[in-house]
């Protein structure tokens, strides 16, 4: 059946973004029966905050169509029919990894393709046993080959053809200033002026094709706005982790200084009741007859003067 020849398959935005738990978008176009099952489709997930997962599982059946792969997230595409991916474009210069494999051992599965591959460096591959001829090959790299894995068994199965077209465009920077003919050994020399090898995503693919693609010129503006959303919100996280901090220690300065008074006020208490007990010592001893008796007595016994013992024993008597 090629009930979605021509169609446009949307993927569901969903994920974090949308507050939706759901699981990846997986598309299967036809069967080893059918053909042309998606030929010229569009199937768009660059809104999704999912993986993307394309089986291309009939003759043709993704022929001249268009692949939006996911920003931020993966995109697994299999070829594994005759012409299965035959001209079929890849958009994947936002996501976060991209792997095509052409596994049809027969004839060509992914010949001629058109791959703008991550900007985020060395995450684009490119595997399989089919046995390409490519003669227009088009691999979009930041980074040049620096960006793009070949499996050896694709190589040694898999051609470019000397009389074609097959190019890297290349350069850092979102025009790919930078171009070079595919050789036959897999590989050419990007302007060195133009290319250093890219490990971030900074930037948008502005010379994409958009009438071919089905995406407006307002992506870059998408894209920016949401770089824009992530800064401002990095901020404001930092904002609420430093307003914690400063929370927790002015919590803890403020323990410190009630324990610190506490303290102070029970050496102060314990000083006063020191004192209150001395002066009550001195008070009693004062005003107690006995004590005074016994102090006399004292005086008495330790004094050798007889005149001054009978001074003080008439003393004792008249009190």
């Amino acid at each position: 059946s090629n009930a979605c020849r021509n169609a446009t398959i949307q993927c569901p935005t969903q994920g974090v973004a949308a507050g939706v738990v759901a699981g990846n978008c997986s598309v299967i176009c036809g069967s080893p029966q059918s053909t042309e099952s998606c030929a010229n489709a569009v199937i768009d997930a660059a809104d999704s905050r999912s993986d993307l997962n394309v089986y291309a599982m009939g003759v043709s059946s993704l022929y001249e169509a268009q692949i939006m792969a996911p920003s931020f997230f993966n995109a697994y595409i299999q070829c594994n029919e005759e012409h299965a991916c035959t001209s079929t474009m890849f958009v994947a210069n936002e996501s976060d990894m991209f792997d095509i494999a052409c596994n049809y051992n027969a004839s060509d599965a992914c010949e001629n393709i058109r791959l703008y591959c991550p900007i985020n460096g060395q995450n684009c591959f490119i595997s399989g046993f089919a046995s390409d001829v490519h003669n227009d090959l088009q691999i979009y790299a930041r980074g040049g080959w620096n960006d793009v894995m070949i499996d050896d068994e694709y190589k040694q199965n898999a051609e470019i053809a000397t009389d074609g077209m097959s190019m890297m465009h290349c350069a850092d920077n979102a025009d790919y200033d930078g171009e070079c003919v595919i050789g036959a050994d897999w590989f050419c020399v990007c302007p060195s002026s133009l290319l250093t090898t890219t490990t971030a995503m900074n930037g948008t693919l502005s010379t994409l094709e958009t009438t071919e693609s089905g995406h407006s010129d307002d992506d870059d503006g998408l894209t920016r706005s949401r770089e824009l959303g992530y800064i401002v919100g990095g901020v404001f996280m930092g904002c609420v982790c430093m307003s914690i901090c400063a929370c927790f220690c002015y919590w803890q300065w403020g323990i410190k200084r009630i324990d610190k008074k506490k303290n102070t006020d029970s050496e102060k208490y314990q000083r006063v009741q020191s004192d209150d007990v001395d002066q009550a010592t001195e008070k009693n001893i004062s005003h107690d007859p006995t004590n005074l008796e016994m102090g006399a007595h004292t005086s008495l016994v330790e004094s050798d003067d007889e005149e001054e013992k009978e001074e003080i024993q008439a003393n004792i008597t008249d009190k």
